[in-house]
């Protein structure tokens, strides 16, 4: 797919949520596996913000080994590869630990060109975050963390989603999904889709009363829609 043609489709799928592009990639067949999506809602920080939609830097967060010295190969990593990009973190440090995002961590990705992270760590500094940059999280505390990346550019699990770097991810206040990329071209006429079969069984429910023959119209009219 040229470039611009994958910018202009990224850019179109973050006016639709989440949850109908799951529902779209249901009606194109492929069905979301296993692992394809979170099975938790993470605390969002802003809940009224656009879907991000990108491709994913992975990392793990734990203990910092002895002689660690920063996370500077990490962030190397963020600047590198094809923009858009969310990082996708996997916490495996001791949650009583605290959050390793806060305001520093979010500016700092922000800053390598990042739209946000989903992660099963905390998160804190909850009035300092960048609000373009979108923050799914396992928790909110308000202590600094120890942890350190340990890893990244490799596969991760978080929250049950199962995500390879450069996977594409979109996510919102609901939580994440790995786009498969065999469906992407035709996400777009597959959210029409559902959308159009939905129409009908919304117009009926809310017309004001809604009768049996009423929603046996309705869904016929849908299974109707091609």
């Amino acid at each position: 797919m040229a470039d611009d043609v994958l910018d202009a489709l990224l850019s179109h799928l973050k006016a639709f949520g989440t949850p109908t592009v799951c529902a779209a990639v249901e009606a194109l067949g492929g069905g979301l596996q296993e692992g394809g999506f979170t099975l938790s809602q993470p605390y969002c920080a802003f809940r009224h913000m656009d879907p991000v939609v990108g491709f994913a830097r992975t990392a793990v967060l734990g203990r910092a080994p002895a002689g660690h010295d920063g996370n500077l190969a990490y962030y190397a990593y963020l600047a590198q590869g094809r923009h858009p990009a969310v990082a996708v973190v996997q916490d495996r440090g001791d949650a009583a630990s605290g959050a390793f995002w806060g305001e520093a961590e979010t500016a700092i990705h922000r800053g390598l060109g990042l739209l946000g992270c989903v992660t099963d760590g905390g998160v804190r500094d909850l009035g300092a975050i960048d609000p373009r940059f979108q923050v799914l999280a396992g928790r909110v505390c308000p202590n600094p963390s120890p942890a350190a990346v340990v890893g990244f550019d490799g596969p991760v699990e978080v929250f049950g989603m199962k995500v390879a770097p450069g996977d594409l991810i979109h996510a919102d206040r609901h939580g994440a999904v790995v786009v498969p990329r065999e469906h992407l071209a035709a996400l777009p006429e597959a959210i029409d889709l559902c959308r159009r079969r939905e129409e009908p069984l919304l117009r009926a429910a809310r017309a004001g009363s809604l009768g049996l023959d009423d929603l046996r119209a309705a869904l016929a009219e849908a299974r109707a829609v091609r």
